[in-house]
């Protein structure tokens, strides 16, 4: 059985909890940041793993930024965090959404938790 799945989003610097279908505001900050935790659900040690971030705001969704990292090895059963770069520019309070995405590992055949969309607003 291999795979793996997301645990939790938070926005960093202030930590906020992200839930997915849920308008969450953020303050706007040049340290703005995604803290994704992930857990290997499997059975064997994954490497590589890749957790990619897409932030899109309603007013600009073809201008899309999407950034990702690695999880260099994750054993069964364990969590790991990453932490992705936040926008560079994003619209400060439209609506906009960011969507984590861990990539699906060789085998894996349960994905429905490895993807999460979650609405959010940048703020001042």
């Amino acid at each position: 059985l291999r795979g793996t799945g997301i645990v939790s989003v938070k926005a960093l610097p202030e930590g906020v909890d992200l839930q997915a279908g849920a308008d969450t505001e953020i303050q706007a900050s040049d340290k703005l940041e995604w803290q994704v935790t992930v857990e290997n659900s499997g059975e064997s040690v994954e490497t590589n793993v890749i957790v990619r971030a897409t932030f899109a705001s309603g007013a600009s969704a073809k201008d899309a930024q999407t950034v990702e990292k690695a999880i260099t090895s994750i054993e069964p059963g364990e969590q790991q965090s990453v932490t992705l770069p936040g926008p560079k520019s994003p619209t400060f309070g439209e609506a906009s959404v960011l969507k984590i995405e861990v990539v699906p590992v060789p085998g894996e055949e349960k994905t429905d938790n490895n993807r999460a969309e979650y609405p959010v607003k940048i703020v001042f």
